[in-house]
């Protein structure tokens, strides 16, 4: 496994890169993604440049959230907010670790009581861990607050892709270099969209929640997503 650091624009990149050729640059703007290759294809399609992926309107490879509707009703009692918590801008603190073959960096956000206008302090942690052994990136997030909290972080990352198949629980991709699974635990279901960017046809998968998910002091949130990547 290798990694480095880079900085642009006061902002910390990490490229991580495994023994089979999995290269993934992680970002601490929404605790995001910029780029997923393999044996240098790559297979997701954000701004090329820097400062493109770190401009507050691109999403593309970002959490938003964490929380996304206007008002939101509470144990009896309606709170609102504006739309500065349904963003992909929220800077994380980093913690990189590489250890026994697995790469593992942590991203993490706090917000204090009534800071959101809503009850309680929250920690937001958004993991990603990547190994030696496998193409398997695993993402876990976890939300713990100390009081009933509303939470809703979601992420899009643009497959460039050829085919699809799957459910709403488990996705399987395929393009040019790759076959691509992504596997949900704890969410719901997906949110997919095709689309068509700068003439590359793209997905864009989403996990979703279908309810309001809660997380308190006696239950922290927590939802996790699989991509495993395998060579054609």
């Amino acid at each position: 496994m290798e990694y480095k650091n880079y900085k642009y624009s006061g902002i910390n990149f990490i490229r991580a890169t495994n023994k089979n050729g999995l290269s993934i640059i992680f970002c601490p703007v929404g605790a995001s993604i910029k780029s997923i290759s393999l044996d240098g294809n790559e297979l997701i399609l954000t701004p090329k440049d820097a400062t493109g992926f770190l401009n507050k309107d691109n999403i593309l490879g970002k959490f938003r959230g964490p929380v996304s509707e206007e008002s939101i009703l509470l144990n009896g009692k309606n709170y609102t907010f504006s739309d500065k918590w349904n963003t992909s801008s929220f800077i994380f603190n980093a913690r990189p670790l590489y250890e026994n073959n697995y790469f593992f960096v942590q991203y993490s956000f706090s917000k204090k009581k009534n800071e959101d206008g809503l009850p309680g302090n929250v920690k937001y942690l958004i993991s990603y861990t990547l190994s030696d052994s496998s193409n398997d990136l695993l993402v876990d997030i976890k939300a713990l607050s100390d009081a009933d909290t509303p939470i809703s972080l979601t992420n899009k990352i643009p497959f460039i892709f050829t085919k699809k198949l799957g459910d709403d629980k488990t996705l399987n991709l395929e393009n040019e270099f790759s076959n691509i699974e992504v596997t949900l635990t704890g969410y719901d279901h997906f949110e997919i969209n095709e689309e068509v960017i700068e003439e590359t046809p793209v997905i864009n998968v989403s996990p979703k929640d279908k309810e309001m998910v809660m997380a308190s002091q006696l239950k922290p949130y927590q939802r996790q997503i699989l991509y495993r990547f395998n060579k054609k």
